[in-house]
């Protein structure tokens, strides 16, 4: 039997596309007729050739359909039916619509408070007119190693020479590190950060004045430039320019004039500060202030627009080696913009920082809000039988595909809108504990139209993922399948759906069992031996009033009944010391090539005894000996560095000053364990000390501050500011502590948005096989039976996204420790812990619907068939 000959597909289509709809019909039926008397008689191509002749013959007016045709769509009246078909849809399905909403609400919800947190970091140190050209000089310290450690503070003399000798360099401004300081103001004391910088620092960094001129302001040494909120608090509604400030340091005194009042300094600014002063006025304190090697200073450049910055890097490398005769370290710049971000340069090179932190919560946003749009996937793609009726009959009706799209999409922004609206109420709520968490002040500006615009784009985005493949989806099912119920099963739709439960749990392992490393790792930092005793210790800075009574201070505190121990250092143990490579010993390497730094640290009598401090050779200083003022105490590292088997009793001598080691530490932390110990050398200086230090009696301490309090105002009425050891040390990992508690809340909404979707896949299972079910239950197989076979499915589904989730962890883990160098090791059960936590929790979620389903009377579920 010959063939149906078929005409060209081209001019069959040119023909039904230009012909009006009302001759379509009988004009086709008469060119098909031809076309195949034409292949019967003449031949396929030539009945091909003459249908193509009729085809372009016809194409003329009269029988070519209007441009515009008289059709006025209702576009309100269709608009309208979407939405009353949604609503009722919304009101049929209570159950996956409520899953749908709650899933999209988390999931928008978490990445507006990421992305705010996140606007905010990026916002910081970006204000200033120059920050294009604006960059941070860092010094390169080559250790004996070989290895680089690179520090911020340069010596007095770089900024100069940089000027000098670069010619893309336009200018530098040099800035002291920040200390808190006591003025007096009209015979009130008050302690305030105070930073010493260059005349020029006004005109580089954007700061603005409010009073004074930012060219001249810091021209005169006896100049002080102050905040608003200080000129406010002492001055009232008076204009500060011109009053006498003083400021008090050790024994000294020293009067300014305010010349000028800056408006307060933003948050988003690592540079934080109520008063500056001319940096020259610190000349003075400073032993040999213009050598090279003496790094006290921040240096900051400005940059020619046309400069590159690794030409620059490349050219000041050596500067300090051919200018100031150090060969021991190298420079570099940094964009200034960056150095909040980029914090961590490790030999030499930037290796991260807060963006680590950054990148980590972008990905949680986006993660999230993922898992959220693939629910929606999923439980829309899963339930489309269920409306393959309503749109077999719309079909039928007249609907195409365009309008069956428009339905689906009026659903799901509908759905999209309402969580939208929600997410913004939960994000306003929750700020302030975020706030709290983070250590932020973050807002929302509604009068931002950058926050619209925002919100607009995680709607469209949202829309989009979540949306379109299922509109689409749904609005491709054939009317005659559709009608009969009987939906062709796709592989790859099944394959897809399985995909992403499978990516969702994947995703949930790596949040967990990132939080859980670090939880463990801040866990191991507050219980680590730090080889010293930070419980019950006080320390209170000493100010030019108290300093000069120290003695009489210790006196009357130790005979207090709540006080144990009073001792007193120039460091509180928070950070890195000062150090020096200064110091000479027995067989030291005089060729100057290999350098060896030492952490300095003065303290009184009695302070290593105080923080339990041990001795592993030798001894302490003490009261005993009146030379000890002359010797030196060192720890195991400092030992180890400079070679000495049996240091006690060698010659040491920096500084002008030669005395003889006579106890060796154990080694204890001074700093972060983010860095080794370093080697320190102890030096009994008690008229040289700073801050005091009070152990209290177990659950004293109470009485101790009171006391504290009541002797300090006895010798000063300087404000009493006083912290806790403990505290003090644990500030410095306040960024992982929010970074744990964080990555636990968002882990946590994590499995809550996957498990709910892996409840409306199983409800929707189980639905479906309900009368399967009822057959097996009839053919003898047991509950058990069937909640092993509702739960296979899922299992396999979660231990291959365990199996994903592994390794991701497993990474990011390894890079995050690696910025410590003191860590927790890695062991199997860190990451099995995850993958049993989420298999529980899905499991139980499937297993108790599956208990229901598999206690349902069978005879139920079969009576209709």
């Amino acid at each position: 039997m010959n063939k149906m000959p078929i005409p060209p597909k081209i001019p069959h289509r040119f023909f039904r596309w230009y012909c009006h709809p009302d001759y379509r019909e009988d004009i086709e039926g008469d060119l098909l007729e031809r076309f195949e008397r034409n292949a019967r008689g003449k031949g396929i191509k030539a009945a091909n050739w003459r249908f193509f002749k009729d085809v372009m013959r016809l194409f003329r007016p009269g029988i070519i359909r209007p441009v515009k045709e008289n059709i006025q769509l209702n576009y309100f009246g269709m608009l309208s039916n979407n939405l009353k078909t949604a609503f009722r849809i919304f009101k049929f399905e209570k159950f996956f619509t409520a899953i749908n909403v709650i899933g999209l609400t988390v999931g928008i919800w978490c990445s507006i408070l990421i992305t705010l947190w996140v606007q905010y970091e990026f916002d910081f140190d970006r204000f200033h007119r120059k920050g294009d050209q604006l960059f941070r000089v860092w010094k390169n310290d080559i250790l004996e190693n070989k290895k680089v450690k690179t520090m911020p503070l340069t010596a007095y003399p770089i900024g100069d020479a940089l000027v000098e000798e670069i010619p893309e360099i336009l200018n530098r401004v040099r800035c002291s590190e920040v200390e808190p300081l006591v003025l007096s103001m009209q015979d009130r004391f008050v302690k305030q950060d105070v930073m010493a910088t260059d005349p020029n620092f006004f005109q580089i960094f954007s700061f603005p004045l409010k009073e004074g001129n930012a060219e001249s302001c810091l021209q005169d040494l006896s100049s002080i430039v102050i905040s608003e909120s200080l000129a406010k608090n002492h001055f009232n509604s008076e204009s500060a320019l011109g009053k006498i400030i003083s400021i008090h340091e050790g024994p000294h005194s020293f009067d300014f004039k305010v010349t000028g009042v800056f408006y307060d300094i933003p948050e988003n600014s690592s540079l934080q500060f109520d008063a500056i002063l001319p940096v020259d006025n610190y000349l003075q304190f400073w032993t040999y202030p213009e050598r090279w090697g003496n790094s006290w200073l921040f240096t900051y450049v400005i940059l020619d627009k046309s400069a590159d910055m690794q030409e620059i890097n490349n050219k000041i490398k050596e500067l300090p080696k051919r200018k100031g005769d150090a060969d021991w370290f190298t420079l570099m710049l940094q964009p200034y913009a960056d150095q909040y971000l980029y914090s961590r340069i490790e030999n030499g090179q930037v290796s991260g920082g807060r963006i680590d932190y950054v990148v980590m919560f972008s990905l949680i946003a986006v993660f999230t809000l993922l898992i959220a749009c693939f629910n929606f996937i999923n439980l829309t793609t899963a339930r489309s039988a269920r409306r393959s009726r309503e749109i077999g009959i719309r079909k039928v009706t007249g609907a195409h595909k365009g309008i069956l799209i428009a339905q689906f999409l009026t659903e799901s922004a509908l759905l999209v809108f309402t969580s939208m609206i929600t997410a913004i109420l939960l994000t306003q709520i929750s700020l302030p504990f975020f706030n709290e968490i983070t250590a932020k002040t973050i807002a929302i500006d509604y009068f931002d139209t950058n926050f619209y615009l925002f919100l607009l784009l995680i709607a469209a985005i949202t829309l989009l993922l979540s949306g379109i493949y299922p509109a689409v989806f749904l609005a491709s099912f054939h009317a005659v399948s559709a009608l009969k119920g009987k939906l062709k099963k796709s592989s790859a739709r099944v394959l897809l759906r399985r995909g992403l439960v499978t990516f969702q749990f994947g995703l949930a392992v790596t949040l967990i069992a990132a939080t859980l490393v670090v939880f463990l790792q801040l866990t191991y930092i507050q219980n680590k031996d730090l080889g010293l005793d930070k419980e019950n210790i006080i320390y209170m800075p000493m100010d030019f009033k108290t300093a000069p009574h120290y003695q009489s201070i210790k006196s009357e505190l130790l005979e207090h009944t709540s006080i144990h121990g009073v001792s007193a250092s120039d460091g509180d143990f928070r950070s890195t010391l000062g150090t020096s490579s200064d110091p000479k010993w027995k067989n030291k390497d005089s060729s100057g090539k290999l350098k060896k730094n030492f952490a300095i640290l003065d303290i009184d009598f009695g302070l290593l005894e105080l923080l339990d401090i041990k001795i592993e050779q030798g001894r302490s200083f003490s009261s005993d000996f009146s030379t000890d003022s002359m010797h030196f105490v060192i720890n195991e590292e400092a030992a180890e560095v400079m070679d000495l088997e049996h240091p006690v009793g060698e010659d040491l001598e920096f500084w002008g000053v030669r005395g003889k080691i006579v106890g060796v530490t154990k080694n204890f932390h001074f700093a972060s364990l983010h860095e080794r110990i370093a080697p320190i050398i102890l030096r009994c200086k008690p008229t040289s000390s700073t801050l005091l230090y009070i152990k209290t009696k177990p659950g004293k301490t109470a009485q101790a501050i009171s006391h504290l309090e009541k002797i300090h105002n006895k010798f000063s009425d300087v404000p009493f500011v006083y912290h806790f050891l403990d505290e003090t040390l644990e500030q410095g990992y306040q960024g992982e502590m929010a970074t744990q508690k964080l990555a636990g809340y968002f882990s946590l909404l994590a499995i809550v948005i996957s498990c709910l979707g892996l409840l409306g896949l199983a409800s929707y299972s189980a639905e479906q096989r309900t009368k399967e079910l009822a057959i097996r239950k009839v053919m003898g197989a047991g509950a058990v039976n069937i909640i092993r076979l509702l739960l296979n499915e899922y299992f396999l589904l979660i231990l291959i996204g365990f199996a994903i989730g592994l390794p991701v962890a497993y990474h990011w883990s390894n890079t995050w420790l690696n910025s410590f160098a003191y860590k927790v090791q890695l062991g199997w059960w860190i990451f099995a812990v995850p993958g049993v936590f989420v298999l529980s929790i899905a499991l139980l979620t499937v297993g108790k619907l599956s208990l229901k389903t598999a206690q349902i009377n069978p005879a139920n579920s079969l009576k209709n068939e």
